[in-house]
């Protein structure tokens, strides 16, 4: 084993009885002389329900290859190391590797709006960096901070394909709540009766009430249209999922059987002008034939020959 750390005075621990992870200064250090890479093991009693908890094991496992990372040790290999990083990063290999050491983005200014708060999201319901969220002095959810640093890397490197996978859970958000509406529209219907109410000069509360034929008292329902269908028609309309927009309406369909009958004619008319062209070429050879036997004939026609003579 070559390099090796000296004792740490914080580690990352973890408690195997609540799944807790902190950083913080050990309770207790254990000398272990086999592990060559680092002959300490750390514990501290765990802050959330007090049992001891033991030294994170992704950070073991980054100390063991911290001690294992070779690279050149001669000074022949170091000189053709350097020699080989001549030139580089070229500005094309920089864009491309500028956000390699990025951890987190827990200090850009645009994430300074979604401060850590474990639990009190509604993304923090199975959200991957729940147990060490706030850890370490970072001051930012680190899932929106995910969001947001996707996004930039986005913009900063012009390729939208880099956002498909946040667009499609959206989308597929969006359709999840335009089901819920609609199935609450079917539950409910699609109005809603209620009786009508009123204020008198005074500020009383009352029903709207009228007296029947038989002398008793009714209620004046009030029918109103189910508030959700307006916002069913926004959903659909903004996402794209109309029928038109599906192709799947008769003006729709018709056009495109229009533009489908055009291009087809185009095609019928581009291969009656090709027929028409090969017989014209095929007439144009037949009349040279023609041309020329019809002269042979001419020089052996008596008539002709006279008249010739006769003209000398």
């Amino acid at each position: 084993m070559g390099k090796r750390r000296d004792k740490l005075a914080t580690v990352r621990l973890h408690c195997p009885e609540c799944d807790h992870r902190w950083a913080g200064e050990p309770g207790r250090v254990v000398d272990v002389p086999d592990k060559s890479h680092h002959p300490w093991d750390y514990f501290a009693e765990c802050p959330r329900c007090g049992e001891e908890g033991h030294q994170d094991g992704r950070e073991q496992a980054l100390l063991k290859a911290w001690a294992n990372a070779t690279g050149p040790r001669t000074s022949e290999g170091m000189a053709n190391t350097a020699k080989n990083l001549e030139g580089h990063p070229t500005p094309e290999e920089a864009r491309r590797t500028r956000f390699n050491a990025l951890k987190h983005g827990a200090y850009a200014e645009t994430a300074r709006y979604f401060p850590a708060s474990p639990g009190k999201y509604a993304e923090c319901n199975g959200c991957p960096y729940f147990n060490d969220c706030g850890l370490d002095g970072n001051p930012a959810c680190q899932r929106k901070t995910e969001l947001f640093m996707r996004h930039q890397i986005a913009f900063d490197s012009q390729d939208p394909t880099l956002l498909q996978g946040i667009r499609a859970s959206m989308h597929a958000s969006v359709a999840a709540i335009l089901d819920m509406i609609i199935q609450s529209i079917i539950a409910r219907g699609v109005e809603l009766v209620s009786p009508a109410w009123y204020y008198d000069k005074d500020g009383g509360f009352h029903l709207a009430e009228y007296e029947d034929t038989k002398g008793e008292r009714q209620l004046i329902m009030e029918v109103k249209e189910n508030p959700l269908l307006k916002r069913m028609s926004e959903i659909i309309k903004s996402t794209g999922m109309t029928l038109s927009d599906s192709g799947m309406t008769v003006a729709t369909q018709q056009e495109r059987d229009s533009i489908e009958g055009q291009l087809s004619g185009e095609q019928t008319d581009r291969a009656t002008l090709l027929e028409y062209q090969q017989k014209q070429a095929l007439a144009l050879e037949s009349m040279s034939d023609i041309l020329s036997r019809a002269a042979a004939r001419s020089e052996k026609d008596p008539i002709a020959l006279e008249h010739a003579r006769n003209a000398e």
